[in-house]
């Protein structure tokens, strides 16, 4: 029996658990701290991306809830990016937000918020998914600690949940580029959103 056939009958006699192990433990010959370490980064990645999601969801329902400039901001993210934000609108009927990657959902709600502690943490976690898949598993780390160790994975948890439920603002692009009448409302309409959502009292 040569060693494909070893291999087959390894692979149908597997459960449905173990098929994953013999990528990780046969195929790609990982530990058990490197294959903990590539579950990790990938779950936390998918956190990340579908807590992403739903900001920009939210903010684009405020944006049209609140005011005019709705075409604008599209506008100016499409000249600068190619991307087409309809993408993020749930109430489009061509809403996907599975077409917009990784990289330009940061840059959509870099432009919407500007660069704050969000964006820096969603990059970093793309560097981290993007390590992964050129083989870099032994150089994963957040702040020197390696995310393979216990220490590396609570560093970089707390953080992403503390950091995610601070309200941090930059100073954004999108409205950096709007003209002084378009910045006027949307201070109007920043002001009013504000208070209605009881921001100020929260603080």
């Amino acid at each position: 029996m040569n060693s494909f056939e070893l291999l087959k009958k390894r692979i149908e006699a597997s459960s449905n658990n173990d098929l994953a192990r013999i990528i990780s433990d046969a195929a790609l010959q990982l530990d058990e701290e490197q294959t903990n370490a590539v579950s990790f980064v990938f779950w936390l990645s998918f956190m990340t991306e579908h807590d992403l999601d739903q900001v920009l969801c939210e903010a684009w329902k405020a944006a049209k809830q609140y005011g005019p400039c709705g075409e604008e901001v599209v506008k100016i993210i499409k000249e600068k990016h190619g991307i087409d934000v309809a993408k993020i609108d749930p109430d489009d009927p061509d809403y996907d937000p599975m077409i917009i990657s990784f990289g330009n959902r940061i840059k959509i709600y870099e432009d919407m918020f500007g660069t704050n502690s969000h964006v820096k943490l969603f990059r970093k976690i793309k560097g981290l998914r993007n390590d992964i898949s050129h083989g870099r598993i032994d150089k994963l780390e957040y702040k020197n600690l390696d995310l393979r160790t216990k220490e590396g994975k609570q560093e970089i948890l707390i953080d992403y949940f503390e950091i995610m439920t601070q309200k941090d603002s930059g100073s954004s692009l999108v409205f950096q580029q709007m003209s002084e009448g378009e910045k006027e409302e949307v201070e109007k309409i920043f002001k009013q959103w504000k208070k209605d959502i009881g921001y100020e009292n929260n603080r």
